[in-house]
């Protein structure tokens, strides 16, 4: 809930009230924008192998049907022929998948796009023998990447696969979360609830320095959280970062880059109170307090987050403001 950008961004989903979604119309939200990007750049079209009667003769004769259908109709043709057209198994599969959704959604939403969808698939059958029609997909084109991830939903759909089912070459759905982010948005959002709004000012991501100023602004400097005391002005800069420190290694394992970062954050925002923040192991036993200070003022603290009780990490940290 505290993610700000949400994964789903990047999955069009952006303008959905994802988090008023169940679990399942969110996987169907995802396979529609996997159809979204096929219909954008069009179906694909294959030669489909076609056995009719026709009033005009084109293709090949299929003697045997011919005597059988047409004895005594001399002027039809019992032939078969190549046509290409968009009623090949993929497209017959999303069409069948399109309408099982369609019936199972509670999202109107989900509901609506997916009736704008099949617009695109009026000419494509929908799929009558859905194991068949994945056999085929395997044998025949291997080119339609596009079609990939759209393909390996419908199979959870239409055959009632597990996400567990898929192994060897078969790719598994799994939500990702960026820890760094979630671990910042999460301990910003804490912070932000319990800090005293009457006293103090806090930016989530703030934009208002570059590293460089001529010959124009360069290097946007962005910390994860700036408080300052309405009081004195005083400023604290705050930094998440999702790495696990070691009481055991040289500088508790700290790099020299996240070093280098907060002395820059503390010369341009003129804050001489600088913390890092890490989340609290097993693996760090700290006897007293890390902090790292330089002669020309520079100070940078280094605390820990206990994400089990997290409310009491955030008061102590408010202390030190």
């Amino acid at each position: 809930k505290t993610l700000r950008k949400s994964p789903y961004k990047s999955l069009q989903v952006a303008n959905v009230s994802v988090d008023k979604m169940n679990i399942f119309e969110i996987f169907i939200r995802m396979f529609i924008n996997e159809v979204l990007l096929i219909v954008k750049k069009g179906l694909k079209s294959n030669y489909e192998t076609i056995e009719s009667n026709e009033r005009v003769f084109k293709g090949k004769m299929k003697f045997a049907q011919q005597i059988k259908y047409n004895y005594a109709h001399k002027e039809q043709s019992y032939v078969e022929y190549d046509e290409f057209n968009t009623n090949c198994p993929e497209n017959k599969l999303l069409k069948s998948t399109l309408l099982y959704l369609y019936k199972n959604t509670h999202s109107l939403k989900n509901k609506n796009d997916i009736k704008m969808l099949l617009n695109s698939f009026l000419e494509v059958e929908k799929s009558i023998n859905y194991e068949e029609d994945f056999n085929r997909i395997i044998a025949a084109d291997r080119n339609k990447k596009d079609y990939t991830t759209a393909l390996l939903w419908s199979k959870i759909f239409l055959m009632g696969k597990s996400f567990t089912s898929f192994s060897g070459s078969k790719i598994a759905f799994v939500l990702l979360f960026p820890m760094e982010n979630l671990f910042e948005s999460y301990v910003a959002e804490v912070l932000r609830r319990n800090l005293n709004k009457s006293a103090y000012n806090i930016s989530i991501q703030d934009k208002t320095h570059h590293l460089f100023d001529e010959p124009n602004k360069k290097f946007l400097l962005k910390p994860d959280i700036v408080v300052k005391n309405k009081k004195d002005n005083n400023i604290v800069i705050l930094d998440t970062k999702w790495k696990l420190l070691s009481g055991q290694k040289s500088n508790y394992s700290i790099s020299q880059s996240d070093m280098y970062q907060m002395y820059a954050y503390s010369k341009k925002y003129g804050a001489e109170n600088v913390i890092l923040l890490y989340p609290n192991t097993e693996k760090i036993i700290v006897s007293k307090p890390i902090e790292f200070k330089s002669k020309d003022g520079i100070s940078v603290k280094v605390r820990f987050i206990d994400l089990f009780n997290i409310k009491e990490s955030i008061n102590q940290l408010i202390i030190e403001l």
